[in-house]
Parts: structure tokens; sequence; C-alpha cells
């Protein structure tokens, strides 16, 4: 009797490891969480292919706690008006050499389709080995309507800077940082070392979030723009932030050595 009920529990016990292990959720392989985000949320398989797995996984998680859909999405590379004459013109860095991309995303209550807030997404990599100056910071800025969109430091913002070899396809973090480094409405900006190992790759990812100031605002149809904008400095110690003084937002203070990449993003809040 005493052996027949021992084989019972094992018995019990080998069908419940079974069942675990047949109701047990592997996870999501970050090829599939990207055929998620193409297929549900509309997400451009140009930035999912060329997406870190952080950046993958923070899309994911999103996408399943709330909804999101795509707002804008630009791959634009041009120089920013140059407005101190004494200053050396600026340059523009080619695109064969850098990419910046800037994905905008409405966020919703998945339960009430609510209208929760806007992520910014800017995705910036340097290709070729590029660039060979690496001794100076270099910086991202980013500035929108204040009247329109506000920026709450309630933990939507993040920096990930990443390197890869060229014996290597997979992206190495090397630094990440939560808050921007200087903040006002209208714009924040955040300024950065490049890795120094000049056989490397660089790519970062920075993220935003916004909110409309009216909570009304949404579906009004009122059209803004989201400027994103990479400075890469050479021949000189550093770079500093300043406010630009004739309106809102975050700019970077006028110095030679420096090329911009830029990209606009124009957002509908309907």
């Amino acid at each position: 009797m005493r052996k027949r009920f021992i084989s019972l529990v094992l018995a019990l016990a080998m069908c419940l490891s079974l069942c675990v292990t047949a109701f047990a959720d592997p996870g999501m392989s970050v090829e599939e969480e990207k055929a998620y985000l193409l297929n549900t949320c509309n997400i451009p398989a140009d930035f999912l292919n060329s997406a870190t797995n952080d950046t993958i996984l923070d899309l994911y998680e999103k996408a399943t706690k709330n909804y999101i859909t795509v707002s804008s999405y630009v791959v634009e590379t041009k120089s920013m008006i140059q407005q101190n004459q004494e200053i050396s013109p600026l340059g523009n860095i080619p695109a064969t050499d850098m990419e910046l991309k800037t994905l905008v995303t409405k966020v919703f209550d998945k339960s009430s389709k609510k209208f929760l807030y806007l992520d910014v997404y800017v995705d910036f990599e340097w290709f070729n080995k590029a660039p060979f100056w690496r001794l100076a910071n270099d910086g991202i800025t980013l500035n929108w309507s204040d009247s329109i969109l506000g920026y709450e430091s309630d933990g939507g913002f993040y920096l990930r800077l990443y390197y890869k070899t060229d014996t290597s396809n997979r992206w190495i973090r090397y630094f990440s940082q939560l808050s921007p480094t200087k903040a006002v409405q209208g714009g924040l900006g955040i300024v950065f070392d490049l890795h120094n190992d000049c056989e490397t790759y660089l790519k970062g990812n920075m993220c935003v979030r916004l909110y409309t100031c009216d909570p009304d605002e949404y579906g009004s149809g009122r059209r803004t723009t989201i400027n994103s904008n990479y400075a890469h400095t050479y021949l000189v110690p550093n770079v500093s932030l300043s406010i630009v003084a004739t309106s809102p937002g975050v700019g970077f203070s006028p110095t030679s050595g420096r090329d911009f990449c830029s990209s606009s993003a124009t957002v509908t809040l309907a």
C-alpha cells in the first residue's frame, strides 16, 4: 500500500511538472516582438530593423501594457541655420557617415482608449567606423511648441549609447542616463562622450515623453513640429547647452568645429 501511495505521489508530481512545462510562457523572441510591433502598432520596419534589442523590448512592453500607434517617422539629414556670421559655417554630417531617425508614437490607455502621452524616440547610428574625432562631447537636443506639449521629469526620459566591433553584430551598451543635461518647457538636451575605441561602430537612442498642455487638447486637430538635432564636435574640449533666447527651447552654444544632423517630425493631435 505504501509503495502504491509513493507511486501515485511520483506520478502526480510528474504530471504537474509536465503541465507547468506545457503552459509556461517561454517569452517572445526579438524577431517575434518586431513582428508584433510591425503588425499591431505599424512601427516602421526600417526603424525596427536598425533598433537595438533594448529599444525593441521597451516598445513591446509599452505596446502590450497600453496601445500605441505611430504619429510620425522621419529619416533626414540637413544642416541647421547658421545665425552668427562670425563663427565658421556649420557643416553637414554626410548621410554616408551617420543617420538620424525620429519616431513619434501616441500612447493610449488600453481599456478606455484615452490618449496618455507621446513618446519621441531619437535614434542615431554612425557607420563605417566613423567618426574619427571622439575627444569632445557630442549632444542631442529636442525642441517642441510649449503651448501644445509639455515635458515632466517623471521617468519619461532615457539615453542609451552602444558600440560594436567589426567582428560582432551585437550592440553593447556602454552608457545610459535617465535625465537630460538641461530641460525647459519647449526643449531639452543632453551631452555625452562617444566611445573612444576607433575600431567600433556607434549607436544611440534617446526617448522623451511629452504630454498635452491641456487635457482636452487631443482631438483638436492642432499640428506641431518636434525638432531633433544631433551635434558632433571636434577640435574643441566640450559642448555646452544654452537656452535659446528667441523662443522656448534648448540649443547648443556657438562654437567652431561642429557638424549637425537634424530632422523635424510633424505631429497632429487627432
